[in-house]
């Protein structure tokens, strides 16, 4: 995930607040750079979702960035405080997967957090770089790794 020229003694968490990642913009540019091609990045009320691959929406409601994978007609959502996704997202997935499942009970960050776009990036580098795992499996590995289940 990080750049060859970024130490790798960073945690995530670490790069994450160095590097302040948080504009559409800087999130598919900084997605790009790692070869993850972003289709569509927007408001979850005007995201075009069109079917395989990755997805960045914006909640209006709270305020945050969240990931959607799509790949051989089965769909994950990542929202980094943990949770479904809103009925907008729900309506257009059905029209290009049959399944599709979200983070419930594994959060990364806290509400009052801004990390949201960062860790978006992290779901969609985990469901772009592992490809020989199941997109489950995947999905599993990020949250064993870095999720916190703590209430």
């Amino acid at each position: 995930f990080p750049s060859h020229d970024t130490p790798r003694k960073l945690t995530p968490e670490q790069y994450m607040h160095k590097y302040g990642i948080t504009s559409n913009y800087q999130l598919v540019r900084f997605a790009a750079n790692r070869g993850i091609k972003i289709l569509d990045c927007d408001y979850v009320d005007e995201m075009n979702i069109t079917g395989d691959g990755s997805y960045i929406c914006n909640l209006i409601d709270p305020a945050h960035w969240t990931g959607l994978y799509i790949e051989k007609g089965k769909a994950i959502y990542c929202y980094p405080c943990s949770g479904p996704p809103p009925q907008v997202i729900i309506d257009k997935v059905r029209k290009v997967a049959k399944s599709l499942k979200y983070n419930e009970g594994y959060h990364f960050q806290m509400d009052d957090e801004y990390l949201c776009g960062q860790w978006t990036l992290m779901f969609l580098h985990f469901m772009n770089d592992y490809p020989r795992l199941s997109m489950e499996n995947r999905f599993k590995k990020m949250c064993d790794e870095y999720a916190n289940t703590d209430d």
